[in-house]
């Protein structure tokens, strides 16, 4: 067999700063991916290996071709790999090193290469089959738990599920009325009182003063101005008080063109120096505002206002947008109504 030299001083010339390929190509080797190795000729410097693919073990594997030379400087080097026109990939490494320890080498051709990768394609899939985690050495077993339970037990549960959180979507869902008619009166009822709390707050005393102090038509409106008021008053009144539920987009809507409790401290003390169209867009598109203060609101509300209903024992509707028909520009989104004996007594806010 022909010997031919290769020493690791050589390599390490021939790598120069890369560590990368000399750790990659000896991990290569040990790994035992090196199926092949010789050289082209009895008296050639041509070196031809083949080096199983890191990415897919079972496909055709990576040619390289060493061209050596008494310069190291001088040595031509590639592979089939992406990175193999450089010189320097992990599989042209792997075979220096091959070549270092195995100074006696075969000679081989371009038929031996391919009869190599054909006698040992079948050993290596084999070697590299993927096996099921089950059939390794250490399998996890899962254990199967059977749960044994009774029609006692069950009502139990259901019961803690059903009234352990008294606003969840089940406990709402079972204590609905499965009754038409029954729903369809307890709407009316709540038609009825909104209706009520409408007519109360259109003639409170305040808006009675606001309707001597202001006279809408004694206004010259611009006709932008004029068809915002044209649309705000064909509001369908009852309909954002009971249907528009609030927080709904809807209700978010009807509200973001009116003056609401929320707005109107700020439209009263506005600057006239200030400019109207930062001010309009401020109000009409407002930025997501929130704090821990205002999360706690939110969260907890709706606890709240049942811990009051069962305080007062009256009777309490939360309507939608409560929208004034003679002021359409003005709305007013109350937590509840307290009725007493079918009177508003007060809007809890």
């Amino acid at each position: 067999m022909p010997k031919i030299e290769v020493t690791l001083s050589d390599i390490i010339e021939y790598i120069g700063n890369r560590s990368r390929p000399l750790k990659e190509g000896e991990a290569l080797l040990k790994a035992g991916h090196v199926i092949l190795c010789g050289l082209e000729g009895s008296n050639s410097k041509m070196i031809k290996s083949l080096c199983l693919q890191t990415s897919d073990l079972t496909t055709r594997p990576h040619e390289i071709t060493i061209t050596l030379n008494c310069d190291v400087k001088q040595w031509s080097c590639s592979c089939s790999c992406k990175a193999g026109m450089s010189g320097f990939c992990k599989h042209i490494i792997a075979t220096l090193i091959y070549v270092n320890r195995n100074e006696d080498l075969e000679v081989v051709s371009c038929t031996d290469l391919e009869q190599k990768w054909g006698k040992e394609k079948k050993g290596v899939q084999e070697t590299y089959k993927p096996e099921p985690f089950k059939e390794f050495c250490h399998p996890v077993v899962k254990n199967k738990y059977v749960f044994s339970s009774s029609s006692e037990v069950d009502r139990e549960n259901f019961a803690l599920l059903s009234t352990g959180v008294p606003d969840s979507a089940l406990t709402r869902f079972l204590g609905r009325s499965t009754n038409p008619s029954t729903t369809l009166a307890l709407h009316s009822h709540f038609v009825t009182l909104v209706k009520v709390a409408l007519a109360h707050a259109e003639n409170s005393k305040w808006l009675k003063h606001l309707k001597n102090q202001i006279e809408i038509s004694t206004y010259n409106l611009q006709d932008c101005c004029q068809e915002i008021v044209n649309v705000l008053s064909s509001c369908n009144v009852l309909e954002v008080a009971t249907k528009y539920e609030q927080g709904s987009s809807s209700w978010s809507e009807e509200r973001k063109l009116r003056i609401t409790g929320s707005t109107c401290y700020s439209i009263f003390t506005f600057k006239k120096e200030d400019e109207w169209e930062n001010k309009a867009k401020k109000l009409f598109f407002p930025k997501h505002f929130t704090n821990k203060f205002v999360e706690h609101g939110r969260r907890y509300e709706k606890e709240a206002l049942e811990a009051f209903k069962k305080e007062c024992e009256d009777e309490i509707v939360t309507p939608g947008l409560v929208v004034s028909t003679t002021f359409p520009w003005l709305g007013f989104s109350p937590d509840g109504v307290v009725f007493e004996n079918d009177t508003p007594r007060h809007y809890s806010k």
